[in-house]
């Protein structure tokens, strides 16, 4: 450190952080060698000003005086100030600054929660990581910390093992949701997705453009999807029909009904449910897990079926092949447990 860049330790006022390093005080960027050797050596001048203010102030408290008092306020202020730009100086020094990406990158993903993140709010998940500097907002662009996320809409319940769980209402907190949406499925470039959207029947009626414009969001990616799980009105299963046939990665899919008392009045009207077939040609899926809905798929190629619907909602399929009332205890691991035949009618 030169002569020009030290602190006065003769003055009163206490020593200031040089304008070369000040940048690095604001940010996490990692130092150079040179930048290194000044911060050193202000974490030493800081050190020994704090220590010389504490020999001072333990002789104002031995001393006697008028202005005793005032002088030992203006000894506390000027120790609380350098206790603060030494902590920044230390920060400045601290080794995480020059952790590779890679490990960043490793350290953002175990912080993502099982089920992905609620990719809506902006303190969650990848978007909290990527507020905190320049650096970690690269290492936060890692295309697999967006694949997993979660869509709340209002205060539905979600589905967990194949059971509805209710709990307290969580609003999107954006005044821009699509816009935050696009971006997080752009960051996830070409990975497969594995998403979960959960929307009430109220909110679907009172905000259906808003909500059509991010399933309009998410089925442009729809070649992309995976494993994909919906707690939401029949009537959006149904706007989901323009994915039919752009669906070859799916292989997992959970679908909930919000809406049964609809569904049900629908049938006391002898008024045909919602059919939905946006997922009657999905040439890998699998395994599906379906409440209170009613479902157009190829039943040949599943390996796994779970339906804790009402007989009712069976009465629409076609009678190709028929299910009897399955529960999720009639059907073991990845194998094929299925009863032919056609409905009683």
């Amino acid at each position: 450190m030169t002569a020009r860049q030290a602190p006065d330790m003769r003055s009163n006022a206490p020593p200031t952080v040089p304008a070369s390093v000040k940048h690095l005080l604001a940010s996490n960027e990692l130092p150079s060698d040179a930048e290194i050797s000044l911060l050193r050596g202000l974490c030493a001048s800081f050190s020994a000003e704090l220590t010389r203010l504490d020999d001072k102030s333990a002789s104002l408290l031995s001393s006697s005086g008028s202005q005793k008092n005032c002088a030992f306020a203006q000894l506390e202020d000027d120790r609380v100030v350098l206790q603060n730009r030494l902590r920044q100086v230390l920060s400045a020094l601290s080794t995480i600054r020059g952790f590779p990406q890679e490990i960043l990158q490793e350290i953002f993903l175990n912080l993502i929660p099982d089920g992905g993140f609620m990719v809506l709010d902006p303190t969650q998940g990848a978007w909290a990581a990527s507020c905190v500097c320049s650096s970690w907002r690269s290492a936060s662009r890692y295309p697999q910390l967006w694949t997993t996320f979660r869509i709340t809409y209002g205060g539905c319940g979600y589905i967990e093992g194949g059971s509805c769980i209710h709990r307290r209402p969580t609003f999107i907190r954006s005044k821009n949701p699509v816009a935050i949406l696009q971006t997080a499925l752009r960051y996830s470039g070409s990975y497969k997705l594995d998403w979960h959207l959960e929307i009430q029947y109220n909110d679907c009626v009172e905000n259906r453009s808003r909500i059509h414009s991010l399933l309009d969001a998410l089925m442009f990616h729809s070649r992309r999807w995976a494993r994909i799980s919906l707690a939401v009105p029949c009537e959006l299963g149904t706007y989901l029909g323009a994915v039919q046939g752009k669906v070859p990665e799916l292989r997992h899919l959970t679908f909930m009904g919000c809406d049964p008392k609809f569904l049900w009045k629908a049938w006391r009207k002898n008024n045909a449910p919602h059919m939905i077939s946006a997922f009657a040609v999905a040439p890998k899926l699998t395994q599906v897990s379906v409440e209170n809905a009613l479902l157009q798929l190829n039943y040949v190629l599943l390996t796994s079926f779970t339906s804790k619907s009402s007989v009712y909602f069976l009465r629409a399929i076609p009678p190709l092949f028929v299910i009897r009332r399955l529960c999720g205890s009639c059907l073991y691991g990845g194998q094929s447990h299925w009863t032919y035949g056609r409905l009683p009618y």
